[in-house]
């Protein structure tokens, strides 16, 4: 897990360094902003991650509770606690950097979306849909959960360029974010488990 962390922070950095809203980035917005046909579907698929991210932990939750089931009452925590970790990090990360938005720098970029404010990286869509796409893969690590999620999670970073309110290189780190978080969750999670349950076999011997 170590390694992995070092990895993750010094790319997320590095990439973080360097960002400055650059020509060719602001090219691939254009170009994409340009294609409105999807636009309506666009702004229904992106302002839909936060009512997953919300909806699926509440479900296991109550599933939970209601039937006694301590597995889904653990996935409810796991993804509950990976969930606000991402949220916490991503509005930590967007007022450390305060960059623009695409459609605030240059005129030709249209914002698509009106619910977008604040700023731009990393982009808190894209890392809400790959930490609910990898929390659920965690969880169940077959590939007919692991492709859907992840294309839908995909799909959400691409509709954030088209509605005109980030650039490649916020949904990137938020993909990032978001996968890295939920990864880091089920960790630790599963370390503190194993802890407890080591302690409570050594206290019953």
């Amino acid at each position: 897990m170590m390694r992995f962390l070092i990895c993750f922070t010094v790319t997320l950095y590095t990439l973080l360094f360097n960002a400055q809203s650059l020509p060719w980035e602001a090219h691939i917005v254009q170009r994409a902003n340009a294609n409105t046909i999807h636009t309506p579907f666009n702004k229904n698929i992106s302002h839909s991650v936060y009512i997953l991210g919300l909806t699926i932990p509440s479900a296991y939750i109550i599933k939970g509770l209601l039937s006694r089931d301590s597995i889904a009452i653990g996935r409810a925590w796991r993804m509950g606690l990976a969930g606000a970790g991402n949220i916490a990090i991503t509005y930590l990360l967007k007022e450390s950097i305060k960059r623009q938005r695409p459609f605030e720098t240059y005129a030709e970029i249209h914002a698509y979306d009106n619910l977008a404010h604040g700023y731009s990286m990393p982009s808190g869509h894209s890392a809400t849909a790959f930490n609910v796409a990898s929390s659920l893969s965690l969880e169940f690590p077959k590939w007919y959960i692991i492709i859907p999620t992840y294309a839908y999670a995909t799909w959400v970073a691409y509709s954030r360029l088209q509605l005109g309110v980030h650039y490649p290189s916020d949904v990137f780190i938020g993909a990032l974010t978001g996968t890295g978080i939920a990864w880091l969750s089920k960790k630790m999670q599963s370390r503190w488990l194993g802890h407890v349950q080591t302690k409570n076999k050594k206290e019953n011997k």
